[in-house]
């Protein structure tokens, strides 16, 4: 090999070195980058967990307030009966002028 074709082959290797030690650098500040990613979504899911919890805690609170509710109204005899429905369409108790 001569000593210029030996030149090239080093600067081409010195070129790939470089480019792969680029290339090393990127991915590590990527896994880093993905890692903090990773965490951030932890949080996120631990919240929405938490959110859950607390919204089957609202519901639970609004079926015990529910019940208790309708208990008062029925003591009370204060229950809204339905309302029959109008057969001929007309409002009941109104007249035409």
């Amino acid at each position: 090999m001569s000593p210029e074709t030996g030149n090239l082959v080093l600067a081409h290797l010195r070129e790939i070195r470089a480019v792969l030690a680029e290339h090393s650098r990127e991915l590590r500040e990527l896994r880093g980058r993905i890692s903090s990613v990773e965490q951030h979504l932890v949080t996120i899911e631990r919240q929405v967990t938490n959110i859950h919890g607390d919204l089957v805690n609202v519901h639970r609170r609004l079926d015990n307030h529910s019940d208790r509710l309708q208990r008062i109204e029925r003591r009370l005899d204060i229950v809204d009966r339905p309302v029959p429905p109008d057969t001929d369409g007309a409002a009941a108790g109104t007249a035409d002028a």
